[in-house]
């Protein structure tokens, strides 16, 4: 038969596992949008074209910030 108590320190140990990878991922995002706010600003014009490095990068960024 199961251990309940067991069954419950498994549930307390994912649920924390999962609050330090949300906490994570948020901080990366947070770098991302930050990046994105400073290509538009910095480089508005380079920016609306993928045919340059910089258009490039701020393209990716928004795919991976949009989930591809």
């Amino acid at each position: 038969m199961p251990n309940p108590n067991n069954n419950m320190n498994v549930y307390k140990q994912a649920l924390e596992i999962n609050r330090k990878l949300k906490k994570e991922n948020d901080k990366m995002r947070d770098v991302l949008v930050f990046s994105i706010q400073v290509l538009d600003g910095e480089f508005n014009k380079e920016v609306q074209s993928k045919d340059n490095i910089i258009g490039l990068i701020r393209h990716k960024i928004d795919e991976v910030l949009n989930g591809w």
